[in-house]
């Protein structure tokens, strides 16, 4: 009768066991499908300030831990706060918006190295960070042109505390002409309390299956619950580190910024020029255009002139050979 029990309790335990793995698999296998429509994951804010919510420590591991040991006076709480509702008086849940800023921005200057400095001082001014900066001098001087002026160029991705976004995006007028600009904004929230529910629910899952772990009597209870828990962890490590991405890119907001330097504006009215004026102008450009191509045909002359002097020689040569057999001929 012992022996019969024992048996019952281990056929028992295993169909548990089968059961909860199938569940599992299941829970996991959908939580890379589509957002649900669940009440956690919709948003009822109207509107918000941008973001600017103080992450985890353990953002570190991204690169980016230095980016919160600044203040953050504005930052909004994560946790959702309770409303008191006008009409019914019932407890309303607001839930916060993360929200996305991406912005690009193209201007252009006449003072390039005053520009520069204005643009990186706004940067460390707004407590941002230069995520990837480059620079390129493309200068073509001419001696006898008019128009001489050199032709840099700069490109800064940063990364400005939301809070900070519009005041950061406002001040570019400040630093040159900005020739055109862009920006957008994305709304992640539902995407984001999605992921926090799946991820509660994945935690209820690993400490289930450690408690079976725990109550397992044979190895292949063990092995069974240990392959289960294997796929809930590597589930909660994915959904964690997508946490972090997004809790990041809505706490700092990223900002392209091009920086030309040019002889003069696009695209900014000038003043019309007479009929005198226009002649000199064209005159001037047309002695300029002389210059320029005689000085590059002086050039191209000096370029070819070693080879024009072997040819010379080798021609004298080949002439004053012939000569000689002519004569030998005679």
């Amino acid at each position: 009768m012992n022996l019969w029990g024992h048996k019952r309790r281990r056929w028992v335990t295993a169909l548990a066991l089968t059961v909860l793995l199938a569940f599992v698999l299941a829970g996991c296998g959908g939580s890379g499908g589509p957002p649900t429509d669940s009440a956690e994951g919709k948003s009822y804010s109207q509107s918000v300030e941008m973001p600017a919510a103080e992450p985890e420590a353990a953002y570190d591991q991204d690169g980016f831990n230095h980016y919160y040991d600044q203040p953050k006076e504005d930052a909004i709480e994560e946790e959702s706060a309770p409303a008191t509702g006008a009409s019914d008086g019932n407890a309303t849940e607001l839930v916060q918006e993360k929200l996305i800023y991406t912005a690009h921005i193209s201007v252009e200057t006449l003072d390039f190295e005053r520009s520069r400095d204005l643009l990186l001082n706004l940067i460390a001014r707004q407590n941002g960070i230069i995520q990837s900066q480059t620079f390129n001098d493309d200068t073509s001087l001419t001696r006898y042109n008019d128009n001489d002026y050199k032709r840099r160029s700069m490109n800064v991705v940063a990364r400005v505390p939301s809070a900070n976004y519009d005041a950061f995006v406002g001040a570019m007028g400040d630093i040159g002409y900005i020739r055109n600009s862009n920006s957008s904004v994305d709304n992640i929230s539902q995407r984001y309390y999605d992921t926090q529910t799946r991820l509660s629910s994945l935690r209820i899952q690993e400490e289930r299956l450690l408690e079976m772990m725990r109550q397992s009597t044979t190895v292949e209870e063990m092995i069974q619950v240990e392959s289960a828990l294997s796929n809930v962890q590597y589930e909660i490590d994915r959904n964690t580190t997508d946490l972090r991405y997004m809790d990041r890119d809505v706490a700092y907001s990223t900002v392209t910024v091009y920086l030309s330097e040019v002889h003069e504006y696009s695209n900014v009215p000038t003043h019309r020029l007479n009929f005198w004026e226009r002649l000199v102008k064209s005159l001037s450009g047309s002695w300029n255009f002389l210059l320029t191509a005689l000085e590059g045909l002086l050039v191209a002359v000096i370029y070819i002139l070693p080879f024009a002097v072997i040819a010379f020689v080798i021609v004298l040569l080949i002439r004053k050979t012939m000569r000689k057999r002519r004569q030998n001929k005679e």
